[in-house]
Protein backbone atom coordinates (compact mmCIF):
# COMPACT_ATOMS: atom_id res chain seq x y z
CA UNK A 1 0.00 0.00 0.00
CA UNK A 2 3.11 2.23 0.46
CA UNK A 3 6.16 2.80 -1.59
CA UNK A 4 9.52 4.58 -1.79
CA UNK A 5 12.40 4.16 -0.08
CA UNK A 6 11.90 4.38 3.29
CA UNK A 7 10.72 2.25 6.61
CA UNK A 8 6.95 1.86 7.70
CA UNK A 9 7.92 0.71 11.33
CA UNK A 10 4.32 -0.39 12.22
CA UNK A 11 0.44 -0.08 11.59
CA UNK A 12 -1.17 2.74 14.53
CA UNK A 13 -4.44 2.41 13.53
CA UNK A 14 -7.43 0.92 10.87
CA UNK A 15 -10.45 2.79 9.65
CA UNK A 16 -12.16 -0.24 7.86
CA UNK A 17 -15.24 2.58 7.37
CA UNK A 18 -12.87 5.06 5.99
CA UNK A 19 -10.78 2.07 4.19
CA UNK A 20 -7.82 3.85 5.64
CA UNK A 21 -4.72 3.17 7.50
CA UNK A 22 -2.43 4.97 10.25
CA UNK A 23 1.30 3.78 10.16
CA UNK A 24 4.33 5.19 11.72
CA UNK A 25 7.28 5.92 9.12
CA UNK A 26 10.22 7.63 8.59
CA UNK A 27 9.73 9.07 5.07
CA UNK A 28 11.61 12.77 5.96
CA UNK A 29 14.60 12.33 3.61
CA UNK A 30 16.16 15.07 5.50
CA UNK A 31 15.46 13.39 8.77
CA UNK A 32 15.71 10.12 8.30
CA UNK A 33 15.41 8.74 11.96
CA UNK A 34 12.26 11.07 12.64
CA UNK A 35 8.99 8.94 12.83
CA UNK A 36 5.73 10.66 12.09
CA UNK A 37 2.27 9.38 11.90
CA UNK A 38 0.98 8.98 7.89
CA UNK A 39 -2.52 8.10 6.75
CA UNK A 40 -2.99 6.08 3.67
CA UNK A 41 -6.15 4.39 1.72
CA UNK A 42 -6.05 0.43 1.13
CA UNK A 43 -6.04 1.17 -2.31
CA UNK A 44 -2.50 2.91 -1.86
CA UNK A 45 -3.53 6.09 -2.57
CA UNK A 46 -3.81 8.89 -0.44
CA UNK A 47 -0.36 8.79 1.58
CA UNK A 48 -0.12 11.96 3.61
CA UNK A 49 2.05 13.12 6.91
CA UNK A 50 -0.72 14.00 9.82
CA UNK A 51 3.31 15.24 11.82
CA UNK A 52 5.20 17.67 11.03
CA UNK A 53 7.14 18.59 14.05
CA UNK A 54 10.89 17.06 13.70
CA UNK A 55 11.01 13.80 16.64
CA UNK A 56 9.64 10.64 17.26
CA UNK A 57 5.97 10.65 16.73
CA UNK A 58 4.28 8.21 19.02
CA UNK A 59 0.29 8.35 18.65
CA UNK A 60 -2.77 6.74 20.38
CA UNK A 61 -6.19 6.76 19.14
CA UNK A 62 -9.17 7.31 20.30
CA UNK A 63 -11.97 4.31 20.59
CA UNK A 64 -13.82 6.18 17.53
CA UNK A 65 -10.52 6.69 15.38
CA UNK A 66 -11.30 10.58 15.24
CA UNK A 67 -8.90 11.68 17.70
CA UNK A 68 -5.12 10.80 18.38
CA UNK A 69 -2.64 11.52 21.29
CA UNK A 70 0.74 12.69 19.36
CA UNK A 71 3.24 12.33 22.18
CA UNK A 72 6.82 13.26 20.63
CA UNK A 73 10.58 15.04 21.80
CA UNK A 74 13.90 15.45 19.75
CA UNK A 75 17.06 16.50 20.42
CA UNK A 76 15.93 20.36 21.42
CA UNK A 77 12.37 19.68 22.57
CA UNK A 78 11.36 18.43 25.77
CA UNK A 79 8.46 15.70 25.98
CA UNK A 80 5.48 17.59 24.14
CA UNK A 81 1.75 16.15 24.09
CA UNK A 82 -0.95 17.50 22.11
CA UNK A 83 -4.56 16.22 21.21
CA UNK A 84 -5.29 15.96 17.08
CA UNK A 85 -8.03 14.73 15.18
CA UNK A 86 -7.89 12.08 12.30
CA UNK A 87 -6.69 14.69 10.13
CA UNK A 88 -3.71 15.78 11.93
CA UNK A 89 -5.52 19.24 12.66
CA UNK A 90 -4.33 20.37 16.22
CA UNK A 91 -7.13 20.66 18.45
CA UNK A 92 -4.76 20.98 21.98
CA UNK A 93 -1.38 21.00 23.37
CA UNK A 94 -2.14 19.25 26.19
CA UNK A 95 1.29 19.10 27.96
CA UNK A 96 4.99 19.86 28.03
CA UNK A 97 7.45 18.43 30.29
CA UNK A 98 8.98 21.22 32.16
CA UNK A 99 13.16 21.21 31.12
CA UNK A 100 14.27 20.03 34.44
CA UNK A 101 17.20 18.51 33.13
CA UNK A 102 18.02 22.39 32.17
CA UNK A 103 18.36 23.15 35.56
CA UNK A 104 21.36 20.93 36.45
CA UNK A 105 22.79 22.00 33.29
CA UNK A 106 21.87 19.41 30.66
CA UNK A 107 22.97 19.97 27.48
CA UNK A 108 21.34 17.47 24.48
CA UNK A 109 24.11 16.10 22.00
CA UNK A 110 25.04 17.40 19.31
CA UNK A 111 23.45 15.72 16.19
CA UNK A 112 25.67 15.66 13.18
CA UNK A 113 25.95 14.25 9.88
CA UNK A 114 29.24 12.66 7.97
CA UNK A 115 29.57 10.49 5.14
CA UNK A 116 30.38 6.60 5.54
CA UNK A 117 33.84 4.52 4.69
CA UNK A 118 32.60 4.41 0.65
CA UNK A 119 32.54 8.26 0.57
CA UNK A 120 28.53 8.66 -0.76
CA UNK A 121 26.49 7.33 2.38
CA UNK A 122 25.04 9.75 4.59
CA UNK A 123 25.21 8.32 8.62
CA UNK A 124 23.71 10.11 11.27
CA UNK A 125 25.26 10.08 15.29
CA UNK A 126 25.70 12.49 17.89
CA UNK A 127 28.59 14.13 19.94
CA UNK A 128 27.93 14.37 23.58
CA UNK A 129 30.49 17.10 25.10
CA UNK A 130 30.84 17.76 29.15
CA UNK A 131 28.88 20.85 30.74
CA UNK A 132 32.32 22.54 31.04
CA UNK A 133 33.02 22.39 27.72
CA UNK A 134 36.13 24.78 26.66
CA UNK A 135 36.58 24.60 22.67
CA UNK A 136 40.00 25.91 23.65
CA UNK A 137 40.89 22.14 25.01
CA UNK A 138 41.67 19.21 23.10
CA UNK A 139 39.43 15.85 24.39
CA UNK A 140 39.85 12.35 24.24
CA UNK A 141 37.43 10.60 22.61
CA UNK A 142 35.22 7.60 23.35
CA UNK A 143 33.59 5.98 20.03
CA UNK A 144 30.35 3.89 22.03
CA UNK A 145 29.83 1.81 19.14
CA UNK A 146 27.22 -0.64 18.56
CA UNK A 147 27.51 -1.56 14.81
CA UNK A 148 24.71 -4.57 15.00
CA UNK A 149 22.55 -5.02 12.18
CA UNK A 150 19.39 -4.73 14.75
CA UNK A 151 19.19 -1.54 16.85
CA UNK A 152 19.77 1.81 15.77
CA UNK A 153 21.52 3.86 18.61
CA UNK A 154 22.09 7.31 18.55
CA UNK A 155 20.04 9.58 20.61
CA UNK A 156 16.95 11.00 18.75
CA UNK A 157 14.75 12.11 22.11
CA UNK A 158 15.31 15.22 24.00
CA UNK A 159 16.11 12.95 27.57
CA UNK A 160 18.52 10.03 26.75
CA UNK A 161 16.10 6.90 26.66
CA UNK A 162 18.43 4.26 27.12
CA UNK A 163 21.31 3.21 29.04
CA UNK A 164 23.78 3.72 26.34
CA UNK A 165 22.35 7.13 26.10
CA UNK A 166 22.85 7.53 29.89
CA UNK A 167 26.53 6.28 29.64
CA UNK A 168 27.55 8.25 26.69
CA UNK A 169 26.37 11.24 28.48
CA UNK A 170 28.30 10.26 32.08
CA UNK A 171 31.38 9.75 30.32
CA UNK A 172 31.37 12.83 28.72
CA UNK A 173 31.31 14.52 32.30
CA UNK A 174 34.62 12.69 33.19
CA UNK A 175 35.99 15.56 30.31
CA UNK A 176 36.10 13.50 27.50
CA UNK A 177 33.95 13.86 23.87
CA UNK A 178 32.25 10.93 23.18
CA UNK A 179 30.59 9.62 19.73
CA UNK A 180 27.08 7.40 18.82
CA UNK A 181 27.28 6.81 15.53
CA UNK A 182 24.51 4.63 13.19
CA UNK A 183 26.63 3.22 10.72
CA UNK A 184 25.90 1.26 7.68
CA UNK A 185 24.04 -1.94 8.37
CA UNK A 186 21.82 -0.89 11.47
CA UNK A 187 18.49 -0.49 10.97
CA UNK A 188 15.62 2.57 10.96
CA UNK A 189 16.91 3.70 7.30
CA UNK A 190 15.00 0.96 5.61
CA UNK A 191 16.24 -2.36 3.53
CA UNK A 192 18.77 -1.11 1.40
CA UNK A 193 21.02 0.74 4.14
CA UNK A 194 20.45 -2.41 6.80
CA UNK A 195 21.36 -4.90 3.79
CA UNK A 196 24.88 -3.23 3.96
CA UNK A 197 26.28 -5.48 5.63
CA UNK A 198 24.23 -8.50 5.01
CA UNK A 199 26.57 -11.62 4.91
CA UNK A 200 29.52 -9.23 5.91
CA UNK A 201 29.01 -8.18 9.09
CA UNK A 202 32.53 -7.29 10.60
CA UNK A 203 34.03 -5.97 7.00
CA UNK A 204 32.13 -1.82 7.08
CA UNK A 205 31.47 -1.14 10.34
CA UNK A 206 34.55 0.15 11.94
CA UNK A 207 35.95 1.71 8.62
CA UNK A 208 32.28 3.72 8.55
CA UNK A 209 33.43 4.61 12.57
CA UNK A 210 37.02 5.91 11.61
CA UNK A 211 36.05 7.49 8.57
CA UNK A 212 32.99 9.23 10.79
CA UNK A 213 35.98 10.14 13.01
CA UNK A 214 38.16 11.52 10.99
CA UNK A 215 35.56 14.10 9.16
CA UNK A 216 34.47 15.34 12.40
CA UNK A 217 37.81 15.74 14.01
CA UNK A 218 38.50 18.00 10.51
CA UNK A 219 35.89 20.49 11.83
CA UNK A 220 36.40 20.16 16.04
CA UNK A 221 39.94 20.97 16.68
CA UNK A 222 38.55 20.18 20.26
CA UNK A 223 38.41 16.42 19.65
CA UNK A 224 42.06 14.55 20.17
CA UNK A 225 42.99 12.00 17.43
CA UNK A 226 46.13 11.34 18.80
CA UNK A 227 46.73 7.33 19.05
CA UNK A 228 47.27 7.14 22.54
CA UNK A 229 44.17 9.70 23.51
CA UNK A 230 41.42 8.03 20.73
CA UNK A 231 39.52 5.32 23.40
CA UNK A 232 36.65 3.17 21.98
CA UNK A 233 34.26 1.74 23.93
CA UNK A 234 32.18 -1.07 23.26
Amino acid sequence: MTSGAFPVHRVVHVDSTRRQIYVIASGDSVRPYDRHVYRVALDGTGFTALTSAPGQHQPVFSSSGNFFIDSYSNLTQPHTVELRRADGTLVKRLGQTTALLDAVGYTPPEPFRVKAADGTTDLYGVLYRPTDFDSTRRYPIVDYIYAGPFVAVHQTTYAPSSSMHRISASLAEMGLVVVMLDARGTPGRGKTSQDANYGRIGQIEIPDHVAALRELARSRPYMDTAEDHAWRAM
